[in-house]
């Protein structure tokens, strides 16, 4: 068992929208991929011949945002892999150790909402990185700066 220290999923994932993501230290970057989705070419399915159902995913999962960063990081393989856990996954005598791997997996390619903001992947023009900030003074010295601050979100009251 490891001891100390951060682990992968340990604490909330990032969040782009965060008050404080204007820090000097704040080196936290986030992948923006295309609300349109991928629009790249899909590349040829990497594994041994592919079924009916591996196919049809291959290429749906592709257009979606997330094939942008697969095909920036050259995750091809990870896909795949994901795709033919999935189709064995699907039948019904499938066992819960291979429900699990589809599940973590699924979060590895950003395929969730987890996954996605583990991986600082957002959707350029969607989700909470739109959230229109107004900006907080920094003369500001009056104890209620915390109430201020949660005020100057769009609409508070």
């Amino acid at each position: 068992m490891a001891k100390g220290g951060a682990r992968v999923n340990s604490g909330p994932p990032p969040d782009p929208a965060a008050m404080r993501r204007d820090r000097k230290n704040d080196t936290v970057t986030f992948f923006h991929l295309p609300i349109a989705g991928h629009d790249g070419a899909i590349p040829a399915w990497p594994l041994t011949t592919a079924s009916r159902r591996e196919k049809s995913l291959w290429v749906r999962l592709w257009s979606r945002p997330q094939g942008a960063a697969w095909a920036y990081f050259g995750l091809d393989m990870a896909v795949a892999n994901y795709i033919r856990n999935q189709v064995e996954a699907e039948r019904p005598d499938a066992n819960a150790s291979l429900r699990g791997l589809v599940q973590r997996q699924l979060d590895s390619l950003g395929l969730t909402h987890a996954g996605m903001a583990t991986n600082r992947w957002v959707i350029a023009g969607s989700g909470p990185q739109t959230v229109a900030l107004h900006p907080v003074r920094s003369d500001d010295t009056d104890d209620d700066g915390a109430i201020d601050r949660l005020l100057a979100l769009e609409g508070g009251a």
